[in-house]
């Protein structure tokens, strides 16, 4: 965001910061959201002044959505808060929107066939095999009726081009084919990916949903989908992130659907226009459920965001 919509961020924030009385005030100020600010710093600080360690210590972005969270949780759902606050939160919907799109298109579909096809000419036929049965999304019918040439174009249609590429690098770090007679085709794209956030690390695969048995759906049980941060589960503790950077929610809902998300629930949900909005229904129904529910839905997100699962904890480590 620009200085000038920093500047109208932070007048908006002072006034929604006045509009809290202080039992409300002292409630959003320890709430999770801003654990990135130590608490010295919380309880040395004016109401005035408050605003500005915000954004100082969590960025405009984040700060957007923290007080959202915080507005949620108190809750300060009401005109005098949302007023303000709305259309900000709606600009940075807007932009996450924006640098999807953006990043659909900065990934070259018709290139990525034509290196896809040349990284399919390198393989033998086990490779070519192996490769075929970790593919999972694609049904065992047309793998075995579509030739080698065909296939490119199969693999983009059922995957999309961004995780068709991770898929691919996840295979050939499994077969393994990291000569640079594969890498040398692979890795423009792999790169191209990793500009969409300068932190994600993606040397190793991203995502489970290809591996051997690496079903990580509802059946697959609970157990090893847990994952604590201090006393909070890793769905709890990183809330905020998952609600803003969790995009491809709809497979998810699929797999919750029956077990864990009545189909009531699970239309309202699906009638969300944006990605956060569908997480935040996740979050402010089903995943009160309980730590079986938040287990299950990590192994989702490993699954269908596991760049996204693995750039959270990097991050972690580092504060």
């Amino acid at each position: 965001m620009s200085n000038i919509l920093e500047k109208k961020w932070k007048t908006a924030l002072t006034s929604i910061l006045e509009e809290l009385d202080k039992s409300e005030y002292n409630k959003m100020l320890f709430c999770y959201c801003f654990d990135k600010i130590p608490k010295s710093v919380k309880t040395g600080t004016s109401r005035e002044e408050i605003p500005q360690i915000i954004i100082q210590h969590l960025g405009v972005d984040e700060s957007v959505s923290a007080i959202n969270e915080a507005m949620d949780l108190i809750p300060r759902k009401d005109s005098a808060v949302q007023d303000l606050l709305r259309p900000f939160v709606d600009k940075l919907s807007n932009k996450h929107e924006e640098e999807n799109r953006d990043q659909l298109k900065s990934s070259q579909p018709d290139k990525w066939k034509t290196s896809l096809t040349s990284i399919l000419d390198e393989l033998d036929d086990r490779e070519y095999k192996k490769m075929l049965l970790n593919l999972d999304k694609i049904p065992k019918g047309l793998k075995a009726s579509k030739s080698k040439e065909e296939m490119p174009q199969i693999i983009i249609q059922y995957y999309g081009v961004e995780q068709s590429v991770l898929e691919i690098k996840d295979v050939m770090d499994l077969i393994p084919r990291m000569d640079a007679a594969v890498q040398d085709l692979l890795r423009p794209f792999v790169d191209q990916l990793k500009k969409k956030d300068q932190t994600m690390k993606v040397e190793e695969p991203c995502g489970q949903s290809s591996k051997p048995g690496g079903t990580a759906g509802p059946s697959a049980g609970a157990t090893g989908g847990k994952t604590m941060a201090g006393d909070k589960h890793f769905v709890d503790e990183h809330r905020v992130d998952l609600i803003q950077r969790v995009t491809n929610i709809e497979p998810i809902l699929d797999e919750l659907l029956g077990d864990f998300i009545q189909t009531e629930a699970y239309n309202k949900i699906r009638a969300k226009s944006t990605s956060q909005e569908k997480m935040r229904e996740l979050y402010n129904g089903t995943l009160k459920a309980g730590e079986e529910v938040k287990d299950i839905f990590y192994k989702l997100l490993e699954k269908y965001e596991g760049c996204l699962v693995r750039d959270i904890k990097k991050k972690t480590k580092h504060t």
